[in-house]
């Protein structure tokens, strides 16, 4: 369906109007909008991505021995489902904000923009890894697993006791792909700026509260205390934190 959309949208392949009369009502304002507005803003490639990372997400859907399901066998699957499913709306957010704010001391267009998607992207995988950590015992629970099937013997997560082996290593990475993006963030219009570092440490503290915890994880979903996202995200307003890891 969203690729048909795609279709009929960016490469004009049938007439998107006669789509838009099919989707349910509760849907077509937001398709409608899309329609509209975001081919003049964002290319099709980011869309594609996220696309073929909910694709990945469907394979679970098949049923079975999750070693046969999961699409997420390495460490280069891991990373590669991050970046459709995270790295391409943090792409697409980068060309929103070139389409739509000022850029008084930001790039051309076209000037060194290339690196700055790339790190964005990295950035997105990052965040994307902070959640999986975050969710291992739940998505379990529905029988999905985001850690590399080479990392493990016994693939029942259920019957682990200790998460901190797979959540601690994923934080690290994530912190490492944060360190190396802030720089090329930083080059965003300057209106976007601090909306995006207000996300992006508000979303870490996440990753840090299950660093304090020592990677462990309990029954019930870890929620972060609002003063500590509150804080971070105050400290946003001022420029990135001192503390990234």
């Amino acid at each position: 369906m969203m690729k048909e959309f795609l279709n009929r949208t960016y490469n004009r392949q049938g007439n998107v109007d006669d789509f838009l009369a099919e989707i349910p009502a509760s849907a077509f304002p937001a398709f409608y909008l899309f329609s509209r507005l975001l081919p003049g803003m964002i290319p099709r490639d980011a869309f594609d991505d996220l696309v073929r990372g909910y694709e990945m997400d469907l394979e679970y859907a098949r049923g079975g021995p999750i070693r046969d399901c999961s699409p997420i066998k390495t460490h280069d699957d891991l990373i590669l489902y991050a970046d459709r499913v995270a790295g391409s709306v943090a792409d697409m957010i980068c060309h929103l904000s070139w389409a739509i704010l000022q850029d008084e001391d930001g790039t051309k267009p076209d000037e060194g923009r290339g690196k700055i998607i790339e790190k964005a992207r990295e950035m997105g995988q990052a965040l994307q890894l902070v959640n999986i950590a975050r969710d291992i015992r739940t998505d379990a629970l529905l029988q999905r697993l985001y850690i590399p099937l080479d990392e493990f013997d016994d693939l029942d997560l259920m019957a682990q006791r200790d998460y901190a082996r797979y959540t601690l290593p994923l934080l690290a990475t994530a912190n490492k792909l944060r360190r190396g993006a802030a720089r090329e963030i930083d080059r965003l219009p300057r209106t976007a700026r601090a909306g995006t570092r207000a996300m992006v440490a508000s979303y870490f503290e996440i990753g840090k509260e299950v660093e304090r915890r020592g990677g462990k994880l309990d029954a019930e979903r870890l929620r972060v205390p609002t003063w500590r996202r509150v804080k971070a995200v105050l400290r946003c307003f001022w420029g990135w934190s001192t503390d990234q890891g």
